[in-house]
């Protein structure tokens, strides 16, 4: 009796196995066999991603899609022809060392804007990269394998007569003031559409009565490099000269007479290389894969859709897919005899498949880093942003003449059919727009856009950032798609983690 006494009370003092240590023995034990089905469970979540998908919509009340229309053709009857009449008076200075001067004393005269310069220099390599160098140079020199190129922004202020002066929209249309390109291609007929097209919505938002805030037409010298030069007058906005530093701040010299108009809210670059076009590009992914918020991006899309007639592609948006689509149809064939890939099972499957490729591809341009356009530097400003471009393509989807920002994606074949407002597929018009259809319509979306920013007493904060697009219309929020991810990172942190046990337990130490 008391030596079973004596047993059961060392039972009692035996402290209990934790669980957590018994979880983390067999997570190190049976690491490769957990990493296996942690792997095969995140890859199989990712590619049920896109069945999670949601609609986008817009998240901010104020927005005024759909309750606005246009009025830049009934209200302002004669702002195309003033558009068309500064182009005609510039025509002759286009591409040259005049060009600047000739623009800032047309923009001061015919439209009575408040106008100023912002001289920067890029140190070019000789392999074609530019990085941005400071300010101070004159002309171009070239020294071991660089050479310094000096261009200079011109920006215009329209004053709102109705606003504090503390809020602005940013209206960036690029131009090769010079006679030379390093990233950027641009027709002469493209400098002629952005120009005419610039001076007609500002000679417009002259005259409405509802803008409330500041509106800055910036036409940044791409001859440098298209986002080197935005990029140097983001920073030249930023950073003021401070008082006693002679007019010099950390992006150079002369910026004293550099005009600021409040606080920038929202930017829009329009890049029109030439002007005709039937498609409409919109890239959304700035540094490091930073994107803008959800409604930035339907917004345009929202206006182009309803007021251009060319369909809008994203850059990376049907070219994996067509890409596939040879190889998927003859496996359906085989798998679904009733049908293969044209029964409502096929379907469905090619669906979701060109449903993958496109969020691997918009995953994979983020992934990368790099700016598919020159509204990357305004989101270093916490300024929503994104570009919109003109370009044209043959049936087969191949980009006809100049193409804009050079390596932003806009010269790979696409599918020949793209998604409308409802998320159907339709086939795209191959019609080319010409320079009225283009000036009229283009006009009548900025207008619209501008209008829409206007109104939001406070930036998207309503709207998400963190998203990925699985088509033109839909989209997965990032609650939907992380858990996939973190099963993939557990997987990786638990090798590297049982790596380095074993290698300690390798080491002298323990031996």
């Amino acid at each position: 009796m008391g030596c079973g006494l004596i047993s059961m009370q060392r039972q009692l003092k035996r402290p209990p196995k934790r669980s957590l240590s018994f979880v983390l023995d067999f997570l190190v034990f049976h690491a490769r066999l957990v990493s296996a089905v942690l792997v095969a469970a995140g890859v199989l979540g990712l590619l049920l991603v896109p069945m999670f998908e949601r609609s986008i919509s817009f998240d901010e009340n104020a927005l005024l899609a759909g309750s606005a229309k246009p009025t830049i053709r009934t209200r302002s009857s004669s702002a195309f022809q003033n558009g068309k009449t500064f182009t005609r008076a510039l025509s002759g200075t286009t591409f040259t060392a005049a060009f600047t001067q000739a623009l800032q004393e047309r923009l001061k005269n015919q439209l009575g804007l408040e106008v100023s310069n912002h001289t920067f220099t890029v140190r070019r390599a000789a392999a074609g990269k530019t990085a941005r160098h400071g300010d101070g140079g004159a002309g171009s020199n070239s020294r071991g394998a660089f050479r310094h190129l000096t261009c200079t922004n011109v920006h215009a202020v329209l004053h709102s007569r109705r606003g504090d002066g503390k809020e602005a929209l940013v209206l960036v249309t690029p131009v090769n003031h010079q006679g030379f390109a390093t990233d950027y291609e641009q027709q002469t007929s493209g400098v002629q559409l952005t120009l005419a097209l610039g001076a007609s919505v500002l000679s417009h938002l002259s005259t409405v009565p509802w803008l409330a805030k500041e509106v800055i037409w910036l036409l940044p010298d791409a001859s440098c490099g298209l986002v080197n030069a935005v990029e140097a007058w983001t920073s030249a906005y930023q950073y003021p000269p401070l008082p006693g530093t002679r007019g010099q701040s950390p992006e150079g010299q002369r910026l004293e007479h550099f005009k600021r108009a409040g606080m920038l809210q929202q930017a829009l670059v329009v890049e029109l290389p030439s002007d005709s076009f039937n498609r409409i590009l919109v890239s959304l992914e700035g540094w490091e894969g930073s994107l803008p918020k959800l409604d930035m991006f339907w917004l345009i899309r929202w206006f182009c859709w309803s007021y251009v007639a060319a369909p809008i592609e994203l850059p990376h948006l049907g070219a994996p897919t067509a890409a596939l689509t040879p190889y998927i149809t003859p496996i359906l064939n085989n798998l679904l005899p009733n049908g293969g890939a044209n029964s409502p099972i096929g379907k469905a499957v090619v669906a979701h498949v060109s449903k993958i490729t496109i969020m691997c591809q918009f995953i994979w341009r983020q992934a990368w880093g790099l700016p598919t356009g020159a509204h990357a530097p305004f989101k270093g400003l916490m300024v929503d942003a994104a570009t919109l471009r003109i370009i044209t393509k043959d049936p087969q989807g191949v980009v006809v003449g100049a193409q804009g920002l050079i390596g932003a994606g806009n010269s790979g074949s696409a599918l020949a059919k793209s998604h409308n407002m409802h998320g159907q597929f339709e086939q795209q018009p191959q019609q080319v727009l010409g320079f009225d259809q283009a000036l009229m319509q283009l006009g009548e979306v900025l207008e619209l856009i501008l209008r829409s920013c206007n109104v939001l007493i406070e930036r998207f904060h309503h709207s998400l950032f963190l998203y990925v697009l699985t088509g033109l219309n839909e989209y997965v929020s990032v609650e939907r798609y992380i858990g996939p991810v973190v099963v993939l990172i557990g997987a990786l942190l638990l090798q590297v983690g049982t790596g380095s046990l074993a290698s300690s337990l390798h080491s002298p130490m323990y031996s």
